[in-house]
């Protein structure tokens, strides 16, 4: 019971900063509607706000951008972001481009980055 009561604080918190504009707020609140259409919406303001984890939920959620919005994110700093745009990279065999953005992550403080990184560089020979 209190969890769901702590629930619904936070949803009429973050619902009630949203309305104000505050971008973060957006993103959090659009975390807890998963992939609604009104989930996309608070993702797509918050990321066009400058919320760089909301701009890399946003392109997990549409493929359709995956590519320009983990670039925003990337660029606003957001390590999950570079590792999403280095897979897709990786996958178009982009090899040197993602190890860019792997290393990126890394220095960022994201363990995975490193390890997408030292896993590319077993692979590959530059």
């Amino acid at each position: 019971m209190h969890e769901r009561v702590e629930t619904t604080r936070a949803w009429l918190l973050y619902d009630g900063a949203c309305q104000k504009g505050n971008a973060r707020a957006c993103a959090n609140l659009a975390g807890m509607l998963g992939s609604s259409p009104r989930a996309l919406e608070l993702y797509d303001y918050a990321c066009r706000h400058d919320v760089p984890e909301a701009c890399t939920k946003l392109g997990r959620l549409r493929s359709d951008r995956a590519a320009e919005l983990y670039e925003i994110a990337c660029s606003l700093g957001d390590a999950a972001g570079c590792i999403e745009l280095g897979r897709l990279h990786e996958g178009a065999l982009d090899v040197r481009r993602a190890a860019e953005l792997y290393q990126r992550a890394c220095v960022r403080g994201e363990l995975s980055g490193c390890t997408q990184l030292d896993r590319l560089h077993g692979r590959h020979a530059y």
